[in-house]
């Protein structure tokens, strides 16, 4: 909805696309990691 477009907006203007979309595979990479019990270390 409505909202939903507005979050997204404010998340555009604060981090450029290319970097959220890498926060979003860093953040699906963990919880892959997890789920096989691993736990990821920040290198």
């Amino acid at each position: 909805g409505v909202s939903r477009a507005m979050i997204e907006n404010s998340r555009t203007l604060r981090l450029p696309t290319h970097l959220h979309e890498r926060l979003n595979l860093i953040r699906n990479a963990k919880t892959r990691l997890k789920e096989k019990g691993i736990t990821p270390s920040v290198a």
